[in-house]
């Protein structure tokens, strides 16, 4: 009994932190929309009427008054920087007699409950627009975004956050298998099929709207998916296939330890050519890795081609101003060094090292062009080398 308790009293504890987070997100978010609603459709540095605004503010969030005093909605639309505020007489004077009629108990509650932040808080918790990822109201927005003949943009946008939830959900569960593409990458292409399932939706359909975004948003992730997270592409026909010969494999490993090539083929339902077919795929195209992939996370700059020596390699690594002035002064002081050797001598050097044409050739080569045994160029090109070493120059070039 003692246990069962704790238990309820640890998950009423989870459940109360869940709901403070989410009401944290609702204010954020739809205090973003209030602003754009009114900055929307009114402009700034024209006279606006505070009834007329107040009325487009009802309409909008469905509803048959709205209970935030005058003074509050006026701070908050010179905050957005609205000047010009016209007032009716009728309105003041209303508000007025409705102030000197309550009590002072009354008066300290208005006070704490019609503030600047409570007007963001009401709408939060009590009226239509409520809180990003709310799809309860899905309904209603999609029969006024549906109902309207033109595109209205803040309602499109409505729904975008209210369902982003369920994007975020489907990205987390694809991104085991997203190498190269990050979970944000997937959001942003789940929210590609978030949009055209708002606009594809039939309001006359029976089934839920998150059912059907569901399907288009996990199609356009795992098509993402297949198009960008290799650096070859696959056909997504065939990827499927892959991770389905991959998802059976781990299923017999876990029950039997083992994998039988004729028992993933059966349950595939294809042969045992197509099976090694698809292995080779796998191994030659899907394990490929991208020069500019990057290393280290605590340095994002660091990539792999930046630790990839440029010699005997077959791209081309852009050196610096300074790398090319660097190199182009060594290569004066070696030639210096190398004039000052006899004819033979530097000839041997130049052809066992490639110095005019780039193709160095090997001791049996320069000793036909000599007229010496390989040996004799061995041994000449040791002595050259031992000189040039000790000379104060290239000593100096070493430092």
């Amino acid at each position: 009994m003692l246990i069962f308790v704790s238990v309820l009293m640890i998950s009423l504890l989870f459940l109360s932190i869940s709901n403070c987070v989410i009401r944290l997100r609702c204010s954020m978010n739809n205090s973003l929309f209030l602003k754009r609603f009114i900055l929307n459709n009114f402009k700034v540095q024209e006279k606006i009427s505070l009834e007329d605004i107040k009325q487009k503010l009802m309409i909008f969030f469905q509803q048959d008054t709205l209970n935030i005093k005058d003074d509050d909605l006026i701070i908050y639309l010179k905050e957005l920087g609205f000047e010009k505020i016209e007032i009716l007489e009728q309105s003041v004077q209303q508000n007025t007699k409705n102030d000197l009629e309550i009590n002072v108990e009354e008066e300290v509650i208005l006070e704490e409950e019609l503030t600047l932040d409570a007007f963001f808080d009401d709408y939060d918790s009590e009226h239509h627009l409520k809180i990003a990822g709310d799809y309860r109201d899905n309904k209603k927005m999609l029969e006024l975004f549906h109902g309207n003949s033109e595109f209205d943009p803040l309602v499109f946008e409505k729904l975008m956050v209210n369902n982003q939830l369920l994007v975020e959900k489907i990205a987390n569960r694809y991104l085991f298998m997203s190498k190269g593409m990050t979970l944000e990458d997937l959001i942003s292409e789940g929210n590609l099929g978030l949009m055209k399932a708002i606009k594809k939706f039939d309001i006359n359909m029976e089934n839920s709207f998150s059912t059907y975004a569901f399907v288009w948003i996990r199609q356009s992730i795992t098509r993402a998916i297949a198009d960008k997270s290799n650096l070859i592409r696959i056909p997504v026909h065939m990827m499927e296939k892959i991770n389905k010969m991959n998802r059976i494999e781990r299923e017999l490993e876990s029950l039997k330890n083992k994998v039988c090539v004729e028992e993933v083929c059966s349950l595939m339902e294809t042969t045992k050519e197509k099976y090694y077919w698809m292995k080779e795929i796998q191994h030659r195209f899907l394990h490929e890795v991208s020069l500019n992939g990057k290393i280290a996370v605590e340095n994002a700059n660091d990539e792999i081609i930046d630790f990839i020596p440029a010699m005997n390699s077959d791209f081309i690594i852009d050196p610096s101003v300074e790398e090319i002035a660097l190199i182009h002064e060594k290569l004066i002081i070696i030639q210096s060094e190398l004039n000052q050797l006899p004819y033979r001598e530097r000839q041997i050097i130049v052809l066992r090292f490639g110095l005019e044409n780039g193709d160095p050739q090997t001791l049996e080569e320069v000793g036909k062009v000599i007229g010496v045994t390989r040996e004799r160029i061995r041994q000449i090109e040791a002595k050259i080398i031992r000189k040039l070493r000790n000379s104060k120059n290239i000593v100096a070039l070493k430092e």
